[in-house]
């Protein structure tokens, strides 16, 4: 490990441990559970302890010399939503993202593309605990939190199954993000036969409401939402206070979502946005005040 990786090292066990030494002295869930997002003990909190300045090291990926450019034109779906999301916002440098599901901010990543060729910073979050570190190693660009998002209008702790093995494919799931899943999306057939019962562990995790996050970050304008919560996508697009907040595209995963897929398009059409393509598990929607404004100047690709 070189000289420089040892350092992000040293400071990244010093915040685990200064977070963690002060995080016992609190208790949480009397402290948090039932306040409203816009509490300021909850902005403080989630300031202090669940959020991970953007890196100034070089990256640190998994292959050397990896670039994002292959990436954001392959025939991937998620490089041609990455193309899409793009295209929609004129190919603007500098913007803001928020990725959910970030795993390590490398493999299959939303948003690097964004990071590298647009100069764009923003928000990676992921609440796998045993994922987590990989991602700050990684030295994006943007901030980090390992937190998850609350599917509620008020901070929670919510147990998920941890999946030990989770490069292996788990029944009705992608092998990728499937590490931890709410408990609500795992059916007992999944833990319980002699293959796979010794892979799972309970893990509880910190979720907090989008917008706490964001108030935390002072940052109210989000160019784009990648947001994959494991079946809670609904539920917690339903928690932002759209009239405080502006989003101008969102992909949002839908195949866990147990209401199905056009409760999304309902609910997104219903407070001004529009369907713009429908990628393999996930739809891209663009606000309606900004999509036709850039919508002639770079049409879609079909």
């Amino acid at each position: 490990m070189t000289v420089l990786g040892l350092f992000a090292l040293a400071g990244f066990v010093n915040w685990v441990f200064f977070r963690s030494k002060i995080a016992n002295c609190i208790s949480v869930a009397e402290m948090m559970t039932g306040l409203p997002q816009n509490d300021t003990r909850i902005i403080k909190y989630i300031s202090t302890y669940h959020l991970v300045p953007p890196s100034t090291l070089a990256y640190n990926f998994r292959k050397k010399g990896n670039s994002s450019s292959s990436f954001m034109n392959s025939g991937s779906s998620d490089g041609a939503l990455n193309y899409s999301v793009q295209k929609i916002l004129g190919f603007k440098k500098r913007g803001f993202f928020v990725e959910c599901s970030a795993y390590d901010g490398e493999t299959n990543s939303k948003t690097l593309a964004l990071e590298q060729q647009y100069e764009w910073t923003g928000l990676l979050i992921e609440p796998d605990p045993f994922v987590f570190p990989r991602l700050v190693f990684k030295h994006r660009k943007a901030w980090t939190s390992d937190a998850c998002l609350s599917p509620d209008p008020f901070p929670q702790r919510l147990e998920f199954l941890h999946r030990i093995d989770a490069g292996s494919s788990i029944p009705g799931h992608t092998s990728l993000q499937r590490a931890l899943s709410p408990l609500s999306n795992i059916t007992a057939s999944d833990v319980n036969d002699d293959s796979s019962k010794e892979r799972w562990r309970k893990v509880q995790v910190p979720c907090f409401p989008i917008y706490s996050i964001l108030s935390a970050l002072k940052v109210f304008h989000v160019d784009y939402l990648s947001c994959d919560v494991q079946g809670l996508e609904l539920q917690v697009l339903k928690t932002i206070p759209w009239n405080l907040v502006r989003i101008d595209v969102i992909s949002v995963s839908y195949h866990l979502v147990p209401e199905g897929p056009e409760s999304l398009k309902s609910f997104l059409e219903s407070i001004g946005y529009w369907l713009v393509s429908d990628f393999p598990s996930a739809y891209l929607f663009a606000n309606q005040s900004v999509f036709p404004a850039n919508a002639n100047k770079s049409p879609l690709r079909s």
